[in-house]
């Protein structure tokens, strides 16, 4: 790697840190650290239910996930793409490089986990609900592309167990995007040091 690359992908390493500094002083967050989620159900007497969602502020919720899209979409701060074939050409040590990879391998085992509390016979990854939410939901790609979420909007009690889930899903993805700015702070130090 000559040092033009080196400098441009140290760049994009300090932009992903900006946006993630961003993310830990989020209001969402804040919220979700003094309130988590709540789900609530009132039964009535003639069978019918009634539920309810309290969860941080919704224009908070949007903010955050506008940021998050640029973590787990193929941007430049993409985790998936961009951000691991820069860890695996930086000259770093393997034990930084296998950090990453340990990171990275723990955030895609967390959102291929079963979400908890949704029974439908069918495996419901948290990953799924993530993605629904985000680019059926909030990002607008439409129902043609994710139509779980049409089917999770009729029915509300069914709608608001799984936005629950993905506003779980979401705050703990903050824990691990933290975990790589750290990583990327080492990297950081480790390229001063040896240049």
């Amino acid at each position: 790697m000559d040092e033009q690359e080196l400098k441009e992908n140290l760049q994009i390493l300090k932009n992903f840190n900006e946006w993630a500094e961003w993310i830990e002083n989020c209001q969402f967050k804040k919220q979700m650290e003094k309130a988590p989620a709540k789900l609530e159900f009132l039964f009535h007497k003639d069978g019918s239910c009634d539920a309810s969602l309290a969860y941080p502020d919704e224009e908070y919720l949007r903010s955050y996930i506008l940021v998050l899209r640029m973590f787990i979409q193929r941007y430049d701060l993409s985790l998936r793409d961009v951000i691991s074939e820069i860890y695996e050409k930086l000259p770093i040590s393997g034990e930084i490089k296998s950090e990453f990879r340990q990171i990275r391998e723990e955030l895609n085992g967390y959102l291929e986990e079963n979400a908890v509390g949704i029974s439908t016979g069918e495996k419901i990854t948290k990953n799924y609900i993530l993605r629904g939410f985000i680019y059926g939901h909030y990002a607008h790609l439409g129902i043609s592309r994710f139509p779980q979420i049409k089917g999770w909007r009729e029915d509300i009690e069914k709608f608001l167990i799984y936005k629950s889930q993905f506003v779980q899903i979401s705050f703990e993805i903050i824990k691990f995007l933290l975990k790589f700015r750290d990583l990327n702070k080492k990297i950081f130090d480790f390229l001063h040091n040896v240049y």
